[in-house]
């Protein structure tokens, strides 16, 4: 019989897995409509829409969930404390979608021009400003449940928001073609966080309010710098490669490093999960050296050992795998998933020392390593696909992930030599 952490664990494992599946099954049904429907071409356009939203959605809460997480796992029973920690996340959350709502609205011009089409529907265009009230609602709520291990709240909220957007993703595409698909995917945030509020009533039934945070409170103010730069570093480097890739070569090609991406997202849902569920809480609450190393490395080898595990099914299966999930347009791509699911297997193990370094507040550190990475990201696929093809894109992410690792260990070490963590 499974006691304690053990059930705990597979508690969290089990409705992680359930939560994943239906996001993967669902971001690849998508995936799978825009490729027959509108081709490589289609699905890169798809792609720098999403890009740009989730742009906007890490900006405005994604990473200020870690901090509500954080904050919240960290006062454990103490709901004055967790309140203070939702009200700062709710007033920051709030500035940043007012600021980035409008560059989204006075950049228009700009934006349309450069990274979405001129004649892109005005409705769909301005109505992204809305839609991020309600993901910025569905974060915190959705990280408020990871922190208590209310693992089935947690994931009934992802998944509703995730079967809403797919259906409303092919109604839409349907009837409106690709501007429809790309206006589905910013309804389906509205179901999921009238659902998600409601039941988040029902665990905390103190009334809130925003409150702007103090500096030595929480540790909000370096979330909130961290969701800045996430937002700024990570998904602004994909739309620059996608665009580059569209200028120097075509859409197409852009579009086979799109399909590539989402591989990806095969395994990023499952990892995730079980990081903010239940790797960042445990590494947080752990005060002895000792502990602190072999939740870390545990992490690294629970992670690692599953992205592994999936890379080497994938390739097997590669040139079957990429007609099933986009379309016979895309089996070009199948020569280059090797190298890219090197990068995946790197990139699932840095995250672990990476949540291990935010588990002790070291926003300023993953900052650093982040701003690295993406830079040297993308310098090497402008360098290595100026030299012949689009390939040297696909050689880029791996050799980037690389020196990745690498930094972020080197941080991660030391760290467990200067923080005060206690010994036995």
């Amino acid at each position: 019989m499974l006691k304690g952490k053990g059930k705990n664990f597979v508690r969290a494992l089990s409705w992680s897995v359930l939560q994943s599946a239906v996001k993967v099954v669902g971001n690849f049904t998508m995936g799978k409509l825009v490729a027959l429907w509108f081709g490589p071409a289609g699905l890169a356009m798809v792609g720098q829409f999403q890009n740009l939203f989730f742009l906007q959605q890490s900006a405005t809460g994604g990473a200020v969930q870690n901090g509500v997480i954080q904050g919240v796992a960290h006062s454990e029973s103490d709901r004055d404390q967790q309140r203070l920690v939702i009200e700062s996340g709710a007033a920051i959350t709030f500035v940043l979608t007012l600021l980035f709502s409008g560059i989204w609205i006075f950049g228009s011009v700009w934006i349309r021009g450069h990274w979405l089409a001129n004649d892109f529907p005005p409705l769909v265009y301005y109505f992204l400003p809305v839609s991020l009230i309600f993901s910025s609602v569905f974060f915190l709520v959705s990280g408020y449940f990871s922190a208590l291990k209310n693992y089935q709240s947690n994931a009934w909220i992802n998944i509703i928001q995730s079967v809403a957007t797919v259906a409303l993703f092919a109604l839409l595409g349907k009837i409106w073609g690709i501007y429809g698909a790309c206006f589905g995917l910013l309804l389906g945030q509205i179901p999921a966080v009238l659902w998600g509020f409601r039941a988040f009533k029902k665990f905390f039934s103190v009334r809130l309010s925003l409150r702007w945070p103090k500096k030595q409170e929480n540790g909000m103010w370096n979330f909130a710098l961290l969701a800045l730069y996430s937002a700024i570093a990570t998904q602004l480097n994909q739309l620059l490669i996608r665009t580059h890739l569209t200028d120097q070569f075509s859409e197409v090609q852009a579009g086979y490093w799109e399909a590539l991406q989402r591989i990806s997202n095969l395994w990023v849902p499952v990892v995730s999960v079980l990081f903010t569920s239940l790797f960042l809480p445990r590494l947080t609450q752990r005060k002895l050296r000792s502990e602190f190393m072999k939740d870390t490395f545990l992490t690294v080898l629970a992670a690692g050992g599953l992205v592994f595990l999936f890379s080497v099914t994938v390739f097997g299966i590669k040139e079957w795998l990429m007609e099933w999930l986009f379309s016979k347009e895309f089996t070009s791509a199948k020569d280059m998933m090797g190298l890219h699911l090197m990068g995946d297997v790197l990139k699932a193990m840095t995250w672990s020392f990476a949540y291990a370094l935010l588990s002790r507040k070291k926003s300023i550190a993953l900052l650093i390593i982040d701003l690295l990475f993406n830079v040297l990201y993308y310098g090497l696929v402008v360098f290595l696909s100026n030299q012949g093809d689009w390939t040297g894109a696909i050689l880029a992410y791996p050799l980037a992930m690389v020196v990745n690792f690498c930094v972020t260990v080197g941080f991660w070490a030391v760290i467990l030599t200067k923080q005060p963590i206690s010994h036995e």
